[in-house]
């Protein structure tokens, strides 16, 4: 055997992330290294200089992180080139290393250390979101658990009942769905007549993505209610009583947190035209491919991007793969946006 295949052997050894049968070679090794880079930036987060008596703090810089990370992926393309175009997509607005640290904070697996800047390991968690399987979040032994995308999740004996409140609050979530939401949002909001507004708004009635549901010329019909855009930058709720056109806008955070989509979701529940996501098990179970024909809320797109893989690219936040052993997790998570999961064959 040759060295670089006993190397790859020996990573996926540890990560216990096995080839289904349809998967092309690139996207397998692309996984993998994906998993392996997590886990190492992760585990230098521990690096030390025994030459430094007085420490500050526990953890590692970014730019700490961001280098060891570097060097690790150039070591691994330089083994297996092929793996460049998955890794440096043209679609990537940042450098591999630098996204995947992303979204390692993003999704708790690393955690600012106290009123430092510097990134470590939080402590260790863990939550039942299946019937025998864990997900965790920090380490707690030695043993490398089963991966799924940047997450480590493990199987065990266990016969407790499944609290789906207690799953979505381990992964940052409300057990609301977005029709709720977008409910609970119009009754508080404070509302702006306009006597002249030139905007987009969101036709809830369309059956193509959420970008291309934006009009111009949309006329909205006695009492409804849908959000509008204007001039990009400007989003919220806009609706029409007694032939008057009332606004009540979205603050920065819920802009650019992406939350206007969870209402886009709402919306169209409203008027049953729910948001369709499509997904095929893979080799008897071993995996689950997710196709999403609409981007999420930051959230939720965060949490999924930890839990799984991206297919085509690193880029890819529509097309995941995930293991089977957390795919009630992933249904969970896009119904409570109120999302028809649909099985293909």
């Amino acid at each position: 055997m040759h060295i670089k295949d006993e190397v790859f052997k020996e990573i996926i050894n540890d990560l216990k992330i096995s080839k289904y049968s349809e998967e092309d070679d690139v996207t397998y090794k692309a996984r993998v290294v994906y998993s392996a880079l997590a886990l190492w930036m992760k585990i230098s987060t521990l690096d030390g200089d025994i030459l430094e008596d007085d420490k500050k703090g526990i953890g590692q810089s970014r730019k700490h992180l961001s280098i060891v990370g570097k060097v690790f992926l150039e070591n691994i393309l330089e083994l297996y080139p092929g793996l460049k175009p998955w890794f440096y997509s043209q679609e990537a607005n940042k450098n591999p290393q630098d996204i995947i640290l992303e979204r390692l904070i993003k999704s708790g697996e690393l955690i600012k250390s106290g009123f430092n800047t510097n990134l470590a390991i939080p402590l260790y968690e863990e939550c039942l979101v299946n019937r025998g399987v864990k997900s965790t979040r920090g380490i707690n032994s030695r043993n490398i658990k089963i991966h799924s995308g940047l997450t480590q999740i493990e199987l065990v004996n266990a016969e407790q009942e499944i609290n789906n409140e207690d799953i979505l609050q381990f992964h940052g979530l409300d057990n609301f769905t977005a029709k709720e939401i977008l409910k609970q949002y119009v009754v508080n909001s404070q509302w702006k007549n306009r006597k002249n507004i030139t905007c987009d708004i969101f036709n809830k009635y369309s059956k193509v993505s959420f970008y291309n549901s934006w009009e111009n010329n949309y006329k909205l019909k006695e009492g409804e209610i849908s959000v509008y855009r204007e001039n990009f930058n400007d989003y919220g709720l806009i609706k029409k009583v007694n032939g008057e056109i009332y606004t009540s806008q979205f603050n920065t955070y819920l802009v650019e947190n992406n939350e206007v989509r969870r209402f886009m979701y709402g919306l169209k529940s409203e008027v049953n035209n729910s948001v369709m996501a499509y997904y095929k098990f893979i080799d008897r179970s071993d995996c689950v491919e997710l196709n999403l024909k609409c981007a999420l809320p930051s959230q939720e797109e965060n949490i999924l991007l930890s839990l799984g893989w991206p297919k085509t690219s690193i880029a890819d936040s529509m097309n995941l793969i995930f293991s089977i052993h957390i795919w009630d997790l992933i249904k969970l998570i896009l119904e409570k946006l109120n999302i028809v999961v649909r099985e293909i064959d």
